[in-house]
């Protein structure tokens, strides 16, 4: 290796060389993408008006969603609503509310967001507010954040790495003998670029003009890649969440259940009310009316002690 190219340039700790070296991938995986989705989710679900409906008794746990989402980046009251259609429309519902819901408009609606350009911007966004505290050297801890306070200093020495020839030769070689796939390459590529555009924006196109010129094939993908890995999909927990608000019995506050033979008890009451106010739009409400009625008899409710 030639010593101009592959010097590891050591300031207060930091060097070319851990500069390089950090990447959210671990085993083949950009674990900051999973953290994003997180982010993500827990800014939906905690919405207020989608907490009250689907999760009132419940302590959701937030992972620092509001510190990092602009509610100004999306319209994410309209993509929450979308999320808790689709899992009502897919849930086992024996009062039969799920047919409130068009499922193939929804998914249609989801399609279309989770292809947009807007999309991509707001992955885009949230994966750029966490790189520099989630991206850290595994053996000193050490954040890239630490980077950033000298970010056109750290430029400079990563632009120059990355354009030595023996980077060059690092990458190319496992790439044609097939160790390496194009997939992979974009990926690495693009988490370098994304770490030269927070140190410093203007040396990204600098440096992509330079590589091109050894590497051809290689794009430009800081604003096309989908940060967020594709549609969002609730774990179990939060299904199950969603079925137990749909089960959840409600009855007539004035009426009285000693003096009564017969009382109305309704279920997921606060779910059609969800699907009534916020599924008008777009057809995604049915007008589909459920069987959530149910007659509670008197000796039915008798406890004997």
């Amino acid at each position: 290796m030639d010593s101009t190219s592959t010097r590891a340039e050591t300031t207060n700790g930091l060097s070319t060389d851990v500069l390089l070296s950090l990447t959210p991938v671990q085993n083949n995986t950009d674990t900051l993408v999973k953290h994003c989705k997180d982010i993500l989710m827990s800014y939906l679900i905690n919405q207020s008006h989608i907490k009250d409906a689907f999760f009132p008794d419940e302590k959701l746990n937030r992972i620092r969603d509001e510190e990092i989402i602009d509610s100004d980046w999306f319209d994410f009251e309209f993509l929450g609503n979308l999320l808790m259609f689709k899992n009502v429309y897919h849930i086992k519902d024996t009062y039969k509310i799920n047919k409130m819901v068009d499922g193939k408009t929804v998914e249609e609606l989801l399609k279309d967001i989770c292809s947009s350009s807007d999309w991509k911007k707001l992955g885009f966004n949230i994966y750029t507010s966490l790189f520099p505290d989630f991206v850290k050297d595994r053996l000193t801890n050490l954040t890239f954040r630490k980077f950033m306070e000298n970010g056109a200093y750290w430029a400079r020495e990563l632009s120059q790495k990355m354009l030595g020839q023996n980077w060059v030769y690092s990458v190319l070689h496992p790439l044609t003998k097939g160790n390496y796939t194009e997939g992979q390459f974009r990926r690495d590529m693009n988490i370098q670029f994304m770490k030269l555009h927070l140190l410093d924006p203007q040396s990204v196109m600098i440096t992509f003009m330079e590589l091109q010129r050894v590497l051809p094939k290689m794009s430009l993908d800081l604003v096309t890649t989908d940060y967020l890995g594709g549609p969002i999909i609730f774990d179990k927990q939060i299904s199950d969440s969603i079925t137990k608000a749909v089960n959840k019995a409600t009855s007539p506050t004035h009426a009285s259940k000693l003096s009564l033979d017969e009382l109305e008890i309704f279920y997921g009451e606060a779910v059609i009310k969800f699907i009534t106010s916020h599924g008008k739009d777009f057809g995604i409400w049915t007008g589909y009316s459920p069987d959530n009625r149910k007659i509670s008899r008197f000796k039915d409710r008798c406890i004997i002690l």
